[in-house]
């Protein structure tokens, strides 16, 4: 039978859990592992050493799975390359063990950036099963509704944050009349960016 594996970032919210600093509840990677079962647990962390690795005694206590901690140093919890080659080395190194293990990327822990590279890994080169954990709706399977096209996978080097946030909201390559949009705002952004998702299919749209 094939190994689950989890694979998740440690968040500023994990550690909080354990050092009994939250009111309610015990952070999204306790809630996880005590909620499904889980072969093996992986960890990444860009924190400080000595508290990932007493985060991993506390959170032993939620699982009977072992954990295997990963330091990683990276130049900045939202800069897409070093969080990308991070965890692809994690990831090359789990299948040099492993044979067709199973993987669940945790989404909720880390900053949206590492959530963003689990999405692009998910949907391209590392199918896995995506989770979320919430105080209101506990862990849940996350649906996302668009895939990559193999085409769009990111090159292990890759250092265009632009273009991995591209990857991870669904979005076809940038087509040089959307560069003549002035805009600054977020609602702008936003709504050019519904117009980029429909402009390959050829179909009238009005966006208000």
């Amino acid at each position: 039978m094939n190994k689950t594996v989890l694979l998740a970032w440690i968040g500023n919210t994990d550690l909080r859990a354990s050092r009994n600093e939250l009111p309610n509840g015990v952070g999204p990677l306790a809630s996880a592992v005590g909620a499904r079962q889980f072969s093996i647990i992986h960890l990444l962390t860009n924190q400080n050493k000595k508290e990932s690795t007493d985060f991993v005694k506390w959170l032993k206590h939620y699982t009977e799975a072992p954990v295997t901690l990963w330091h990683k140093k990276l130049s900045g919890p939202t800069h897409f390359g070093g969080i990308y080659e991070a965890v692809c080395e994690v990831i090359d190194s789990i299948l040099e063990e492993k044979k067709s293990p199973r993987f669940t990327f945790h989404l909720s822990p880390g900053t949206p950036a590492m959530a963003a590279v689990w999405i692009i890994l998910a949907k391209t080169s590392c199918p896995a099963e995506l989770i979320e954990s919430s105080l209101e709706d506990g862990v849940k399977t996350v649906s996302i509704p668009f895939e990559l096209a193999a085409d769009y996978t990111p090159a292990r080097t890759i250092e265009n944050s632009a273009e991995l946030m591209r990857l991870s909201q669904g979005l076809p390559p940038e087509a040089p009349e959307f560069h003549a949009i002035v805009h600054r705002c977020l609602a702008m952004k936003q709504v050019i960016a519904q117009a980029r998702r429909i402009a390959p299919e050829d179909v009238p749209l009005l966006i208000q």
